[in-house]
């Protein structure tokens, strides 16, 4: 068990139950270092005055102020807003004189501190439903102290959403801007009590589990400025419902509650946009009298219905082929440096729904391993990379987010020597 909500400031129209705590238990064991340890107090604007508290078995890490870690546990009987929690090990000596604590030890696994700053703790994309809760492992708080008593303060905020119908398994909530990010690992800074995003950057949270209709459950996140607001995803035996959106731009802070009130599973419709590259593609026209010779660039888009893909190339010279199994653009080959390709990309910006896989069929003219295939959506990479080879192959990316916005096709070239070959290209999305 964990340490649990309710002390955050309420953001939105939202009520909890009041909570009960019960005695603290005491346990101090002799020549083991101790901290007492406090919840945030509720202030005046905390609804119906609401306090934290810890409950089971809990733990967290302290460093002191030279860097040191040391692990602590606490346990209690239920509900108790402070408890003391002992040292693990007692052969790691605390020399410092203040001391620097996150909760929950999970967290901070890989944590490193200097200078009244905590790098590398890490709040979790994906995280369990808790009836009525949240995953206590998503409930990330700091405390600063000189003493043996520590007050933590809460780094992220909740949203809070109830259930509506059966056999939901998953709830994302998404910002809708790039760079907007809700959970990753962070650094924290104790003086500023603030914290900043340094990797694995998510512009998602997600809560999975099996939901109850009727039910509320939460989402941590870390305080983020949402320019152009939010999204909700609902997920139903592995498919996901109708998105739900809206454009109003918020600031959320830390120790906030924001009620994003119910959320239902819609169905919606896959659709695929498909494409076999031909002429007269990217206005390249096959010569009458010598078919598969070379052709020019105009740089105009291909059009397929209502979806136009453009191609950009980097090389010196626009050499292109049309050939039996796709185009060819550059020669890999030849002495004339100038034909080799650098990079190049195929993209579009006509397909608007959520975006649940992209294939490309292409390959590259060399047999050894050097260059690359992935996909951007919205400027985020999608799937994971490919290693081209030189038989036509078709590559399928796809990794669960079900992103919105342009979409690029990216060939990187590890070294020289390249041409580049493309047949179809495939997009499977829900509107």
């Amino acid at each position: 068990m964990a340490m649990r909500k309710s002390l955050f400031i309420l953001a939105g129209a939202f009520s909890l139950a009041m909570l009960s705590c019960s005695k603290e238990e005491s346990f101090i064991e002799q020549d083991k270092f101790t901290f007492k340890a406090n919840l945030e107090l509720a202030g005046k604007t905390i609804l119906d005055n609401k306090l934290s508290y810890w409950d089971g078995t809990e733990s967290i890490a302290v460093f002191d102020d030279d860097g040191v870690k040391k692990l602590f546990e606490g346990k209690t009987a239920t509900m108790q807003s402070s408890i003391n929690f002992v040292e693990i090990d007692n052969s790691i000596d605390f020399k410092g004189t203040e001391y620097f604590a996150i909760y929950p030890s999970s967290a901070a696994e890989r944590a490193l501190y200097s200078d009244a700053k905590v790098r590398g703790v890490r709040l979790k994309r994906e995280q369990n439903a808790v009836e009525n809760s949240y995953d206590p492992e998503a409930h990330i708080a700091f405390a600063n102290s000189k003493s043996n008593e520590l007050t933590f303060l809460n780094a992220v905020s909740l949203f809070a959403f109830t259930i509506e119908g059966e056999g939901i398994t998953e709830v994302r909530i998404s910002s809708n801007a790039e760079g907007e990010y809700l959970a990753g690992v962070f650094e924290y800074d104790y003086a500023n009590k603030s914290s900043s995003i340094t990797s694995e950057q998510s512009l998602s949270v997600s809560v999975k589990g099996n939901f109850e209709n009727g039910k509320t459950y939460y989402a941590a996140v870390l305080p983020c400025n949402f320019s152009a607001g939010l999204s909700i995803d609902t997920f139903k035996n592995g498919e996901v419902g109708k998105k739900k959106s809206s454009s109003k731009a918020f600031n959320l802070s830390r120790n906030r509650i924001v009620d994003l009130g119910t959320v239902s599973y819609e169905a919606t419709q896959t659709k695929t946009s498909s494409h076999n590259f031909h002429s007269p593609d990217f206005g390249l026209e096959d010569p009458v009298k010598n078919p598969g010779g070379p052709v020019y660039k105009n740089d105009g888009p291909t059009v397929e219905g209502e979806v136009k893909w453009y191609l950009n190339v980097s090389f010196g010279e626009p050499l292109y082929y049309w050939k039996t199994w796709g185009l060819q653009i550059g020669v890999g080959w030849h002495s004339n440096a100038a034909f080799h390709v650098q990079g190049m990309n195929l993209w579009t910006d006509d397909i608007s729904g959520q975006i649940k896989s992209v294939s490309i069929a292409t390959s590259d003219s060399d047999e050894i391993d050097n260059s690359e295939v992935y996909v951007l959506v919205n400027g985020v990479q999608f799937g994971e990379k490919e290693t081209l080879s030189n038989l036509m192959t078709k590559y399928t990316f796809s990794d669960g987010t079900l992103p919105s916005g342009k979409i690029e096709i990216v060939w990187n070239t590890l070294s020289g020597g390249l041409s580049y070959y493309i047949q179809s290209v495939e997009v499977e999305y829900q509107e």
